[in-house]
Parts: C-alpha cells; structure tokens; sequence
C-alpha cells in the first residue's frame, strides 16, 4: 500500500498538461465534480500548456447542475490551497 502511494505522489509530480485534462475528465464524467475539481486545482501549477483553458475547464466544473451541492466544500478546499 505505501509502494503504491508514493507511485502516484511520484506520477503526479511528472504528470503533464494532456494527462492533466484526461484525467480530470474522467472524474467529472463519472459525477465526480468535486474530485475533478480538487484535482486539476491541486495539480494544474507548473504544468506547461493552455493556462487558460485549465482556468476555463475549472469554471466549467463548477457550474454543473450539482456543483452547487458541493460549492461549500470547494470554497473550503479553495481557502487551504
């Protein structure tokens, strides 16, 4: 189990800008909003590719019908980060 945990802190730190929005779509095709959100915000920094459009997939997320369920926790992870 810690093998497998330090793999995934080793390929986020090499993730790039494709795997980036890939994954990030997988969870937000799932209804997985807030993960998706979480996820592209936690990782999006130091990522050479389209600022602009990590910024506008990150709007998009959060104007999805069920967003706003979870808005308080996303302003929550928003205040840490």
């Amino acid at each position: 189990m810690v093998k497998e945990e330090s793999e995934e802190k080793i390929n986020l730190k090499r993730i790039t800008y494709t795997s980036l929005i890939n994954r990030t779509l997988e969870m937000y095709m799932k209804g997985d909003y807030l993960e998706a959100y979480n996820f592209i915000t936690e990782n999006y920094k130091g990522i050479k590719g389209n600022l602009a459009q990590i910024y506008n997939f990150r709007y998009a997320i959060t104007n999805t019908d069920n967003f706003n369920e979870i808005l308080p926790k996303a302003i929550e992870f928003i205040s840490k980060n």
